[in-house]
C-alpha cells in the first residue's frame, strides 16, 4: 500500500508538471494569435492605401534595422500560431493521459488501503491476510503502471513544450527578416526553391483564389468529421459486444471455479495422505503375541529356581532375546513405512495436477485472445460508423487468434534464453511449459497484427520530386470515403494498441499466478513429505522405547525373584502394566458351607429333618392316618436306616429299638384293643416333645393360626409349607442355618393332607384340634378341643363340600394297611367295646346330622369305633386324647 501511494504521488507530480506545460503552450499560442491579428490588420491597411494610390505607411523598424514587411509578419504569425496550436493539442493529450494515470493510481491506492484495512479487521486468519496481500500487490502494480504512464505523458508534454519554444524562437528570428522570402527561408517546413510543395502558389487556374479572397485549404487537409452512429447499427454493435463480454466473463468464472476446486482437492489429497500414513503406522503387529508367550513361560518357573543365580542369568538372557525379537519387529515395520513413504514421494500427483491447473490458465489466455479478436471486430464497426465510412457486408477483416489450447497440434515451447522471450516468461518455461508456449504464441500473434514501427533514422520523408518527362503524373487527391476509411483505420489502430497493451499485462498476471500455483503445490508436497518423515521416525523411536521399558520391568522382576503378576501390555507406542488385571488368576473361592441344622435337645427328641422324613413315610404308607402297629414299626425302621449321608435317620433312642419295641410304641395310639393305631397323634406327640410350648397355647391362638393357614392349606402342600409359620417355630438366624420352620411346616403338611401329591389340600382344622393335646389329663385336652371346635364352627374355614366328604359307606371301607389284622376284625364283627371310663378315653366326632354344625353338645364319649379308611380320608373328625408326650 505504501508503494502504491508513492507511485500515486509520482503520477500526481507528473500530471501537475504536464498541466503546467499545457498552460505555457496556451499562453504562447495566445501571444501568437494577437501578433497574427495585428499583422493582418497592417496588411489590410497597406492594401487599401495601394488601391487608393496613396503611399504605403512606413514599415516598423527597430533601431537601425531595416523596415519590416507587414505581409511577412502576417505570414510568420500565422505559421507560428498553427505550429503552436498543433503542439498545444499534443500537450493537452499528454496532460489528459497524465490525469487519467493519476486517477488510476489514486484508485489503486484506495484499493490497497481497503485491502490493508480488511486484513487488519479480518478474523479468518492466514487466508484473509493472504487475500489482502494479493489485493495490495495488485494495487501496487496498478499504481506503478499508472505512474509509468504519467511519466510517459509528462515526457510527451515536455516534448510538445520544447517544440513550442522552438517555433516561438524561429518566429522571433523571422520577425527580424525583411521579406517573405527570408521568412520562408527560416521556416524548416517550407519547400526549397525549385521544389513543388504545399507553400508554392497554385498554378494558373488550379484552385487559385479570387481577387480579394483568402486562400482555400485543400480538401485532403480538412479533418474527417465525426457523424452519429445509426440507432440500428448501434444496437447491433452493442449486442455483439455484450455477447463477447458475456462469453469472456462466463469462461473466466468457470476457470476461476476450476482453479479453486483444484486447489481444495490438492490440499485435501495431502491431508488424506498424512492421515492414511498415520493409520498405516498404527497397524497391529505380533509384539503382543511374543510378550504373552514370554510372560507365560516366565511365570511357570517355580520360586525355588528363581532364587538360583543360574536361573536368574537364564531369565535375563531370555529377556534380552525378547527385546531383540521385538526390535526386529520394529525394524521390519520401519522398513515397510519407508517403502510406503517412497511410494508417496514417487507419486506423480503434483506433476499431474500442475498440468491440470496449467490447462485452466491456458484456457484463460485463450479467452483473452478471443476477447481481443471480438473487440477488434466491434471497434472496427464502431469507428467506421463514426467516421461515416461504408461498412463491409462480410464484416471487418480480423486476423483469427491462434489456438493456444493445443487441440489441433501442440505448440512449441520457447527457449528460455531466447532474445524475444520476456523475463517474466522464463520461469514459466520451466514450471508450466504449456502455458509458456501459449503465451509465446499469443505474443507472436500480437506482433503479426501490429503495424510496423517506423525507422528512427528515416523519420523525415523525402520531398516529392516533380515527375520527369515520360513518367506517370501523381495520383489524384483522395475522396472523402477514402479519407474516412483511413481515419477510421487510424483510430482503430490506436484503440487496438491500447487493447494489446492491456492483454499483454493480463497475460503477465496469468503467468505469475500459474507459477505461484505450481510453486505452492510443490511447497505443500515438500511439507507433507517432511511431516511423513517425522511421523515415521517418531513412531519408530517410541516403539523401541516401549520395548526397552518392558524389558526393564522383566529384569526388575528377575532381580526381585518374583513373578510377573500383572498383565504387561504394549499398547501402540506405550508400555502399560495393568494393575487391575492379573496374569496369574486368583484361586477359585471356596464353596459356601452347607447350612447346619440345630442339634436336638436330647437323644429321644426328633430334629426337624427327622420329623419331616417320618411324616413323609407315614403319609405315603397310610394317607388315611390309620395303620397297624406293625406297619408303623416298619416305617420307623425304614426311616432309621441311613443309606446316604443325606438321610436324616431317627434319634438314637429310636434307632436302637427293634421293630417289636417300635410296634409296642405305636400301640400306645391304638383304638382301644384294636390292632389299628392312629399315627397323626404320634407325629403331634413328637412335635410337642420338640417344642413343649405348644401345650401352653390358648384356644384363641389356635383359632388364629387356623384362620391364617386356611387359604394356604386349601392351595396344597407346597403353599402350606411356604405360608406363614406357626407361632412356636423358631426364626432363621442366618444363612448358615437350615430353615427349621419351613421343614416343620412341610412335615405337618404331609401329616394332615387330605390327598396325596403336592396339590392335595391340608386339613388345618384337624391339625389345630390335634394340637389341643394336654399331658395333664384326658379331660383337659377334651375340654380345650370342645372350646376350639365351637370357634372353628363359626369360622367355617373348610368348604362345605370338603367338610361333608363322601358320607355314604363311611364305615364299610377298610383302613390302609389292614391286610393283617383286618381278618381278625372280620371274624369278630361285634367286638366288646371298652367302657367309656377306661384309662384311654377317645371322643370321636363325625360330620353329618350330629356334627358340629347342628349341636356341639352332640360330641359324646362312647365306645371306640374303628373308623374306615374312607371315613378317615374325607371327614374332619378327630380323636383328641391325652397321650404320653414323647412316647
Amino acid at each position: 500500500a505504501a508503494a502504491a501511494a508513492a507511485a500515486a504521488q509520482t503520477a500526481a507530480a507528473a500530471a501537475d508538471e504536464a498541466n503546467a506545460v499545457v498552460a505555457a503552450c496556451a499562453k504562447e499560442l495566445l501571444h501568437l494569435r494577437k501578433a497574427e491579428i495585428q499583422a493582418k490588420e497592417l496588411v489590410g491597411a497597406a492594401t487599401a492605401d495601394a488601391e487608393e494610390g496613396a503611399d504605403p505607411p512606413p514599415a516598423e523598424t527597430e533601431g537601425d534595422d531595416e523596415p519590416k514587411d507587414p505581409a511577412a509578419l502576417a505570414l510568420l504569425a500565422e505559421k507560428a500560431a498553427e505550429a503552436v496550436a498543433a503542439e498545444l493539442v499534443k500537450a493537452q493529450t499528454a496532460a489528459a493521459a497524465a490525469d487519467k494515470a493519476l486517477a488510476e493510481a489514486a484508485e489503486a491506492v484506495e484499493e490497497a488501503n481497503a485491502a490493508v484495512k480488511a486484513a487488519s479487521d479480518s478474523s479468518a486468519g492466514a487466508e484473509s491476510v493472504s487475500e489482502a496481500r494479493e489485493a495490495a500487490k495488485a494495487a501496487c502494480e496498478a499504481a506503478e503502471a499508472a505512474s509509468v504512464a504519467a511519466r510517459e505523458s509528462l515526457e510527451s508534454a515536455k516534448t510538445a513544450g520544447e517544440d513550442v519554444k522552438g517555433h516561438v524562437e524561429r518566429a522571433e528570428a523571422a520577425a527580424k527578416a525583411a521579406t517573405p522570402e527570408e521568412v520562408a527561408a527560416l521556416d524548416p517546413d517550407a519547400p526549397k526553391e525549385g521544389e513543388e510543395g504545399e507553400g508554392e502558389p497554385p498554378a494558373d487556374g488550379e484552385n487559385a483564389p479570387a481577387d480579394g479572397e483568402a486562400p482555400v485549404e485543400p480538401e485532403e487537409r480538412k479533418p474527417v468529421p465525426i457523424v452519429p452512429v445509426p440507432l440500428a447499427l448501434a444496437d447491433a454493435i452493442y449486442e455483439q459486444w455484450s455477447g463477447a463480454e458475456t462469453a469472456y466473463l462466463e469462461g473466466m468464472h468457470q476457470c476461476f471455479a476450476s482453479m479453486r476446486e483444484e486447489r481444495s482437492l490438492s490440499l485435501a489429497h495431502f491431508v488424506d495422505a498424512k492421515k492414511t500414513f498415520a493409520e498405516f503406522l498404527r497397524r497391529p503387529d505380533e509384539k503382543m503375541t511374543a510378550v504373552r508367550e514370554f510372560q507365560s513361560k516366565f511365570n511357570d518357573v517355580d520360586l525355588d529356581h528363581r532364587r538360583d543365580p543360574r536361573t536368574k542369568g537364564e531369565l535375563l538372557v531370555r529377556a534380552d532375546e525378547l527385546r531383540d525379537a521385538l526390535w526386529d519387529i520394529c525394524d521390519a515395520k520401519l522398513q515397510e513405512a519407508v517403502d510406503e513413504r517412497r511410494k508417496i514421494v514417487e507419486d506423480a500427483y503434483v506433476a499431474d495436477h500442475v498440468v491440470l491447473a496449467t490447462n485452466h490458465y491456458v484456457a484463460m489466455v485463450q479467452l483473452e485472445l478471443d476477447k481481443y479478436a471480438e473487440t477488434h471486430a466491434v471497434l472496427a464497426d464502431y469507428y467506421t460508423a463514426r467516421r461515416g465510412a461504408e461498412l463491409k457486408e462480410e464484416g471487418p477483416e480480423v486476423a483469427a487468434p491462434p489456438d493456444v489450447l493445443g487441440e489441433e497440434s501442440p505448440l512449441p515451447v520457447p527457449a528460455a534464453d531466447g532474445e524475444d522471450t520476456p523475463k517474466w516468461l522464463k520461469e514459466a518455461i520451466e514450471l508450466t511449459p504449456t502455458l509458456a508456449a501459449a503465451v509465446s504464441a499469443a505474443l507472436e500473434y500480437f506482433k503479426s497484427v501490429s503495424p510496423p514501427e517506423p525507422d528512427p533514422e528515416n523519420t523525415e520523408e523525402a520531398p516529392a520530386e516533380p515527375p520527369a518527362e515520360g513518367e506517370e503524373p501523381p495520383p489524384p487527391p483522395k475522396t472523402d470515403a477514402e479519407r474516412a476509411a483511413e481515419t477510421s483505420a487510424a483510430d482503430l489502430e490506436e484503440a487496438m494498441a491500447i487493447e494489446r497493451h492491456t492483454v499483454r499485462w493480463r497475460m503477465k498476471r496469468i503467468v505469475e499466478n500459474a507459477v505461484a500455483h505450481a510453486k505452492h503445490l510443490k511447497r505443500v508436497e515438500a511439507k507433507a513429505l517432511v511431516r511423513l518423515e517425522e511421523y515415521l521416525r517418531d513412531r519408530y523411536h517410541q516403539e523401541c522405547s516401549a520395548v526397552a521399558a518392558l524389558v526393564e520391568e522383566i529384569k526388575c522382576a528377575v532381580d526381585e525373584e518374583r513373578e510377573l503378576v500383572n498383565d504387561l501390555i504394549l499398547d501402540d507406542v506405550d508400555f502399560i502394566v495393568l494393575e487391575e488385571e492379573l496374569a496369574i488368576p486368583d484361586p477359585p473361592p471356596q464353596p459356601p458351607a452347607p447350612p447346619v441344622e440345630p442339634p436336638a435337645r436330647g437323644p429321644g427328641v426328633f430334629t426337624a429333618s427327622q420329623l419331616a422324613n417320618l411324616a413323609a413315610g407315614l403319609s405315603s404308607a397310610a394317607i388315611s392316618g390309620v395303620m397297624t402297629a406293625g406297619e408303623c414299626a416298619r416305617v420307623f425302621a425304614r426311616c432309621a436306616a441311613v443309606l446316604t449321608p443325606a438321610d436324616p435317620g431317627v434319634p438314637p433312642a429310636f434307632s436302637v429299638c427293634n421293630e417289636g419295641v417300635l410296634a409296642a410304641l405305636a400301640r400306645q395310639f391304638a383304638f382301644g384293643d384294636s390292632l389299628y393305631c392312629e399315627w397323626r397323634p404320634l407325629i403331634v406327640s413328637l412335635l410337642v416333645d420338640m417344642y413343649p410350648v405348644v401345650i401352653d397355647a390358648s384356644v384363641e391362638r389356635l383359632a388364629s393360626a387356623a384362620a391364617q393357614l386356611a387359604a394356604p392349606a386349601l392351595a396344597g402342600r407346597a403353599a402350606f409349607a411356604n405360608a406363614r409359620k406357626l407361632w412356636f417355630l423358631p426364626a432363621r438366624a442366618n444363612s448358615s442355618q437350615v430353615d427349621v420352620a419351613a421343614i416343620v411346616m412341610r412335615a405337618l403338611a404331609d401329616a394332615f393332607a387330605f390327598e396325596p401329591g403336592e396339590e392335595g389340600a391340608v386339613d388345618v382344622e384337624s391339625l389345630v384340634l390335634h394340637l389341643c393335646a394336654s399331658p395333664a389329663s384326658a379331660e383337659a385336652g377334651t375340654r380345650k378341643a370342645l372350646e376350639l371346635a365351637k370357634v372353628l364352627a363359626a369360622l367355617r374355614l373348610v368348604p362345605e363340600a370338603r367338610r361333608r366328604g363322601l358320607r355314604d359307606g363311611d364305615v364299610s371301607m377298610e383302613p390302609d394297611g389292614a391286610s393283617g389284622d383286618a381278618a381278625t376284625d372280620s371274624a369278630n364283627p361285634n367286638p366288646n367295646p371298652k367302657p367309656s371310663g377306661a384309662s384311654t378315653t377317645r371322643t370321636t366326632t363325625r360330620h353329618g346330622s350330629a356334627g358340629w354344625d347342628s349341636d356341639p353338645r352332640a360330641l359324646v364319649a362312647g365306645p371306640t369305633v374303628r373308623p374306615s379308611a374312607r371315613h378317615s380320608r374325607s371327614s374332619h373328625g378327630s380323636s383328641v386324647a391325652s397321650y404320653p408326650v414323647g412316647c
